[in-house]
């Protein structure tokens, strides 16, 4: 596959919905639990190590409004400590975590309602670096200051939060909660967006097979190459960035992991932009 930012990266799916596009709140939960579980045979190397990798999650439980087929079976706290079980490395039942297993970093897209501060009601978008800081003081609030998740927003060709109307990408009104992305507004911004990441005209890789590209579902007979526009495909980017340094640097934790791609980043317009440099 010639797109992609990691192309040397080994993917693993993991099926949290229905082939009718519904999913339950529980079913988030126990694809990121099998994440960090022994059923996982990427888990850990021939010699019984954790091996290094980063969990991208396009998803979200919405506590506002509901456009998105996810059914609320259990509640969204169950979902924050299932993400927060992977950034330990362990599910809680197996606490305290062995010595040598290793935390995931968990990368989250901000979604796409184009709102200032929304997806600071959003899990798990809201668990992001950005939006746990107490805004009086500056300094992270009570609860889970190191279990955290790196939340992207999404930008266009000029650096600018992507919208669209700006961009010309609100041209569908359906209400079918399965073409939701093509519903979007354009990218979440505000405090609990950590950085940005291109979400406009990207060419992104499907799983039909090793030379295939993600197309739009409203196009039939589908192209041979499209491009797509939101946030899910600015998170996945941001990963790809953490692939790649984890590649040199496989020990690092997810909290210096986030460090590292903090200072790599571009300031531009008066927020953090995702840079390759020096992984590209």
């Amino acid at each position: 596959m010639n797109v992609g930012v990691a192309s040397g990266a080994y993917i693993v799916p993991i099926k949290i919905t229905a082939c009718n596009g519904v999913s339950y709140v529980s079913w988030l939960c126990l694809g990121m639990d099998w994440i960090v579980s022994p059923n996982n045979p990427w888990r850990y190397d021939y010699y019984g190590n954790p091996t290094p990798g980063v969990v991208s999650c396009s998803t979200f439980y919405d506590a506002q409004t509901w456009t998105y087929p996810l059914v609320t079976d259990i509640g969204p706290g169950a979902f924050g400590q299932a993400i927060q079980d992977v950034i330990r490395g362990c599910p809680l039942a197996q606490a305290p975590c062995q010595p040598n297993q290793r935390g995931l970093a968990v990368i989250a897209s901000a979604n796409n309602q184009g709102q200032a501060d929304r997806a600071c009601s959003q899990w798990p978008a809201q668990l992001s670096y950005n939006g746990l800081i107490d805004p009086n003081t500056g300094t992270y609030q009570v609860g889970y200051p190191d279990l955290r998740v790196i939340t992207v927003g999404g930008t266009d060709e000029q650096d600018r939060i992507w919208n669209c109307l700006n961009s010309g990408d609100c041209v569908v009104t359906s209400t079918n909660p399965l073409t939701y992305d093509q519903n979007a507004m354009g990218s979440n911004y505000g405090k609990c967006v950590d950085i940005y990441a291109p979400a406009h005209n990207i060419q992104a890789a499907a799983m039909r097979g090793s030379t295939s590209y993600r197309y739009s579902i409203l196009d039939s007979p589908p192209p041979p190459l499209n491009t797509n526009s939101g946030t899910s495909f600015s998170a996945p980017y941001v990963a790809g960035i953490a692939a790649r340094i984890l590649q040199s640097s496989p020990t690092l934790t997810p909290a210096q992991l986030w460090a590292v791609i903090q200072s790599t980043a571009q300031n531009g317009n008066g927020f953090l932009i995702a840079h390759m440099w020096p992984w590209d």
